[in-house]
């Protein structure tokens, strides 16, 4: 595999988005095992996708992108990766698949995020 030993990964930007996960995941219970891979930027993570999509073993891989700048760019360019490991992401992301209940705790509603990729 690409990285780490885990036949999961989540993709992350940098050293904060890992820092934030890191800390998260440890407050759910029952979640899978995966490894948490800082990219150093999202151009990098971008042109990461493929390679760990195809890597040997590999069961899952996950991405967090920050949407800060143009989150349709963002998922443009993700399915663009995407596409070119033969996977067809939908045209349009859902932008509320993404969204958090404010009537849950933040690691419970990430958690069930994570269960669900990775699970």
């Amino acid at each position: 595999m690409t990285a780490g030993s885990c036949p999961r990964v989540l993709l992350v930007e940098g050293a904060d988005d890992e820092h934030v996960v890191r800390h998260l995941r440890h407050r759910g219970t029952g979640m899978p095992e995966f490894d948490i891979l800082d990219k150093g930027g999202f151009d990098a993570l971008s042109r990461s996708i493929g390679p760990e999509i195809k890597a040997p073993g590999r069961i899952a891989v996950g991405v967090l992108a920050d949407a800060n700048d143009d989150w349709r760019a963002r998922w443009r360019a993700i399915a663009d990766r995407l596409r070119s490991t033969g996977i067809e992401p939908p045209d349009v992301l859902d932008p509320g698949a993404g969204d958090l209940d404010a009537a849950k705790p933040l690691a419970t509603t990430f958690n069930s995020w994570l269960r669900s990729v990775f699970g």
